[in-house]
Formats: C-alpha cells, structure tokens, sequence
C-alpha cells in the first residue's frame, strides 16, 4: 500500500512539474539564422519586404507545428500516466468515478487544444499563400486573422493546464487521502 501512495505522489509530482513548466517553445526574438522584416520602407523595397514576411511566416509555420507536436506528446504521455493510475486504483478497490471524470474534461481540453492549434497552423498557411504584392488588404487581414488563432491557442493550452489542476491534481489528492486512509488502517489492524 505504501507502493501504491508513492506512485500516486510521484504522479501528481509530475504532472504539476509539466503543467506549471512554461511553454518553452514560444520564442518572442528571432533564432541565429532568422531575419526580422524592415521596419520602415526606407530599409528595403516592397518586395524584399514581402519576401522577408513570408519567409518570417514559413519560419513561425514550422515552430508552431513543432511546438504543437511537442505539447500534444506531453498530454498524452500524462494520459498514459492517468489511465495506468486509473487501472492502480481501480484494482485497489478505490472508486474511480472523479478520476475518470477529470480524466474525460481533460480530453476534451486538449481535443480542444488540437482544433485550436490547427486553425492558427490553417491561418498561418492562408497568410503565407496570400499575395502581399497585389492585395496587402487580404495579406493584412490573413495576420490578423492568425493573431486571433494564436490568442485562442494560448487558451486553449492554458485552459488544459487549468483542467489538470483543477480536476486531475484535485482527484489524485482525493486517492492520495484514501491510500493513508487504507493504509493506516491495514496498520492498525496487524
């Protein structure tokens, strides 16, 4: 039973390191090796300008879908943690209702998470495709329109940090209690 309180603390160790550990893919300056684009017209013509943003667009394009992958293999690897305790507990007689359902709202945070993120990849790509040159009205609107995706992005993944917390984290402290509970009492009666 002791075995079974350890593991039960270490994942929730875990999933509170991974969940209040900052996004560490999101960089605000330019890479070694990546430009930044003009900043006033005197510094370069229309076009280089238009090069220089689309190249900026290909770059950020890539960064996202590595950031997305990444973030989405963390989730799921805390799943697989979720579902092995899960299964710890359920064999130890303990009711799993409040996991199970912390485990569902979880799901669908990051299932939430995954369209978000598709949509800013979608936005980022039309922005990329669009034609600076002869139409810099839908050019500018496809960057606001991205803008917006990433702002739901952000949300979303903080709203999956949050289901963690507030129904993961609280559920396994719920199990953690009944494990000393079980525990104690076993020890009681030797």
């Amino acid at each position: 039973m002791k075995k079974l309180v350890s593991i039960a603390a270490f994942v929730v160790l875990g999933l509170v390191v991974t969940l209040l550990a900052p996004y560490a893919s999101a960089q605000t300056t330019p890479t070694e090796g990546e430009t930044t684009p003009p900043t006033t017209t005197t510094e370069a013509t229309p076009s280089a300008r238009c090069t220089a943003i689309k190249k900026n667009l290909a770059t950020r394009l890539t960064k996202v879908d590595i950031a997305k992958t990444a973030q989405v293999k963390v989730y799921e690897a805390e799943q697989t943690k979720i579902d092995t305790l899960l299964t710890t507990a359920s064999t130890a007689g303990y009711d799993v209702t409040a996991l199970t359902t912390a485990q569902g709202v979880v799901k669908a945070k990051i299932t939430t998470f995954n369209d978000k993120a598709t949509v800013y990849s979608t936005a980022l790509t039309t922005a990329q495709n669009t034609e600076c040159m002869s139409d810099e009205t839908a050019m500018k609107k496809a960057v606001v329109d991205a803008r917006t995706a990433l702002v739901a992005v952000r949300t979303a993944s903080q709203d999956v940090r949050v289901a963690f917390k507030d129904s993961v984290i609280t559920a396994l402290k719920d199990y953690i209690v009944w494990l000393k509970t079980q525990t104690n009492s076993r020890e009681a009666q030797k």
